[in-house]
């Protein structure tokens, strides 16, 4: 399944400039924007390495200001190039920063 609306979005885009006939589901596959099928195992990865690379914000969300979670977030759907669940990985950044 398409994972996100700006996926969804690229898609369509994708139509019309190239004017091809060519079936969503299949450009989907095409443009590498299916949904992740491996569980968690990329989600994690993404978090993490979205973690790494924001320190100050992960270190702001571990004093509280759970806010920041957003901007690290972004970060994670930038990685997955959209095709993270953002209320999963959502979910586990939490669970990684606040535990």
């Amino acid at each position: 399944t398409i994972s996100t609306g700006p996926a969804g979005k690229t898609i369509l885009r994708h139509i019309i400039n190239n004017n091809t006939p060519t079936m969503p589901s299949a450009l989907a596959r095409e443009l590498s924007l299916l949904s992740v099928e491996d569980g968690d195992v990329s989600l994690r990865k993404w978090c993490e390495e979205a973690i790494r690379a924001l320190p100050e914000e992960a270190a702001a969300v571990h004093r509280g200001n759970v806010n920041v979670i957003n901007k690290i977030l972004g970060r994670v759907m930038k990685l997955s190039r959209g095709t993270a669940d953002a209320k999963a990985a959502r979910a586990m950044l939490e669970s990684i920063l606040l535990s």
